[in-house]
Order: C-alpha cells, then structure tokens, then sequence
C-alpha cells in the first residue's frame, strides 16, 4: 500500500503515543487523541 502523504492519519503508526484527549468522553475530541499535538481541551 502506498501513502501520499507522509504524516498523513491514513498511515498506520503502531508508536503512537495518545495526548490528553484520549481521557475525554467526546468522539470528537477521540478521534484526534492520536495527533502529534499535545492540545488542551
């Protein structure tokens, strides 16, 4: 499989480290428990 973009979600990356947001209750704020960003919600 090829992927366009580098950095893109569409490539796995089993070394993911989860931010704040993997704590909170929103699917929203869920799906980007995963970015490289360390946000507060």
């Amino acid at each position: 499989m090829k992927y366009l973009y580098e950095g893109s979600d569409a490539m796995p990356n089993l070394n993911r480290v989860p931010n704040r947001l993997i704590k909170e209750k929103s699917p929203y704020l869920l799906q980007h428990a995963h970015n490289p960003v360390d946000w507060y919600p």
